[in-house]
Parts: structure tokens; sequence; C-alpha cells
């Protein structure tokens, strides 16, 4: 159970329903990672693993040997592009909507700066 009191402090907000929020563009880019190492448009790890695979700490994931080392360091490279560039980094909650108090696997932009924090209190929550 997430920490209601670090909840209220840091900045991330529920895009769920608004695709114009600039994080959108890093959404859609992460989904894509998903898609083609898993077909599947958000695997419940996309967030973690993502990050990861940007900073060369997890290599393969699912089926990202099927299109080789190229194709999916340029996919990395827009991801970090757009969450640099933008400031955001994207989440999706869990079943319960934890750990960010939302609504059932809503999308959450999560200020760029405050993922690292995100991801050590509540990396492998699901």
């Amino acid at each position: 159970m997430s920490n209601p009191q670090k909840r209220k402090a840091w900045g991330w907000v529920n895009i769920e329903h608004d695709p114009t929020h600039p994080a959108w563009v890093v959404y859609e880019l992460m989904s894509d990672v998903s898609e083609d190492c898993y077909c599947a448009g958000w695997m419940p790890e996309t967030a973690e693993v993502v990050w990861q695979m940007m900073r060369g700490e997890c290599i393969e994931w699912g089926q990202s040997d099927v299109f080789g080392k190229e194709h999916m360091d340029a996919l990395l490279a827009r991801v970090r592009n757009a969450a640099e560039g933008l400031g955001w980094w994207v989440d999706m909650a869990g079943a319960d909507g934890e750990p960010y108090g939302v609504e059932p696997y809503d999308v959450v932009a999560i200020p760029l700066d405050e993922w690292p924090a995100v991801l050590s209190e509540f990396g492998g929550r699901r």
C-alpha cells in the first residue's frame, strides 16, 4: 500500500482521459515498445522495464530480440528524447488503482525528475 502523504507530495497527473497532455506522446512510444516486445499495448511492468532498457540495465524483454538491437535502440531513443524533452514519464495504475490512488489501469504522467523516487518506492509492486 502506498504512503498517502508521499502520494500527495508527488506531482503525478491522471491523463487517462486527456490525450492532449504532452506526456501522452511518451505513453504512445512506451506502448510501441510493449507492442514490439509482447504484442500488447501495455504490460504491467512496461514503465519499469522501458526505463531499465533505456539505461542499459535490461537488454531483452519478451520478443525484443526479434526486431534486432538497432530497431530497439532507435525506439528507445525516441522514448528517451520525448521523455527528456517533455519532462514526463508514464505509468499505468494497477488493478486496484495503486500506487497512484486513481481508477484501475488509468494512465498516469509522472514528472521525469520524480520517476526514480517513485520507482524506488513502488517498483515491482504488481
